[in-house]
């Protein structure tokens, strides 16, 4: 007896015949996933996924605002780069990347900006690699931020504060930060083989 898809909203199943049933496709905003159920491929929002170029506002997608600002990190670095960007419900962003002097050591960079674009904390992590850097952040629902990249030798997280951390040996690392941009934990990930 052939299988259908049964509940599957998408993917090429066996029909247990010899043959593939193909069950329906996903839209144009969506990926099918190892379940077979169709995902939103960008940001969901309520029963709808958004475009790469909108944003979740009220429950609807919205198209990405014009540029409203400009803003630059003052500094004494010749390189300044973001690798990732995470917004906030309420408009502000945090922002992770690297930063680099002339010789080529390089420190992790953390930046909350408003949604007018000025910096409300800012948090450098001094090591002393060239591989150094904030890689991807994500924002949870307090507005506390986690930021997850590579670093090389000791690097210090919040330097001078109660939950200062050194992590001495090369790696990657996550990191908490609290909503005014204190150190709440930093880890090294450990990669196990398998």
């Amino acid at each position: 007896m052939p299988k259908n898809c049964e509940s599957d909203d998408c993917g090429t199943k066996s029909d247990f015949c010899g043959g593939l049933i193909e069950c329906n496709t996903c839209n144009e905003l969506e990926f099918c996933n190892q379940q077979h159920r169709c995902e939103c491929a960008n940001q969901s929002c309520g029963d709808q996924c958004c475009a790469k170029q909108e944003l979740c506002e009220d429950g609807s997608c919205q198209p990405f605002a014009p540029l409203q600002w400009v803003t630059g990190r003052p500094g004494d670095f010749d390189r300044q780069f973001v690798k990732d960007i995470s917004l906030n419900s309420d408009g502000s962003s945090v922002l992770t990347g690297y930063h680099s002097n002339s010789s080529l050591e390089r420190e992790i960079a953390v930046l909350h900006l408003s949604a007018a674009g000025e910096i409300l904390w800012q948090r450098n992590i001094v090591g002393n690699g060239s591989k150094d850097g904030g890689e991807d952040v994500a924002v949870w629902s307090d507005q506390s931020a986690i930021v997850t990249g590579e670093f090389t030798g000791p690097v210090v997280f919040g330097l001078g504060e109660p939950n200062q951390t050194t992590l001495d040996s090369s790696g990657l690392f996550l990191a908490h930060f609290e909503q005014e941009g204190s150190l709440n934990w930093a880890k090294q990930i450990e990669i196990l083989d398998r």
